[in-house]
């Protein structure tokens, strides 16, 4: 299960159409594989640092984070042709620092379940 669907990545870009990126496509980028990959992330982050994961139900932080990193993926990828002059990108940065957060068990207790919050 995915933590994010692309109209919750769609509602942090404003400008990024489904022209521009499918929600699900076999044969090139979508948001579908884009939300895979960053949820992927975010579970090996959140394994590091003790979390139980994948998260279910789903957190509304983990939620946010998810999208974000979609969000972060697909706008490399459409930029893939231009890294020369490509400027740091903010949801990238955001993403980063939620994954360090995750690795470091620095959430909010309520934000996810630990491992011992499962056992006690």
């Amino acid at each position: 299960m995915a933590y994010c669907t692309p109209a919750d990545v769609r509602q942090r870009a404003v400008g990024m159409t489904e022209e521009v990126i499918p929600d699900v496509s076999e044969d090139s980028l979508s948001l579908t594989t884009c939300i895979a990959e960053a949820d992927a992330e975010i579970d090996e982050a959140a394994a590091a640092g003790g979390y139980v994961v994948p998260f279910e139900p789903v957190p509304e932080r983990i939620a946010h984070v998810s999208a974000v990193g979609a969000l972060a993926r697909a706008r490399r990828a459409l930029q893939a042709g231009n890294q020369e002059g490509a400027e740091p990108d903010p949801y990238r940065e955001e993403f980063e620092a939620e994954l360090a957060r995750l690795r470091s068990a620095k959430l909010p207790s309520c934000d996810v379940v630990t491992r011992e919050d499962q056992q006690a």
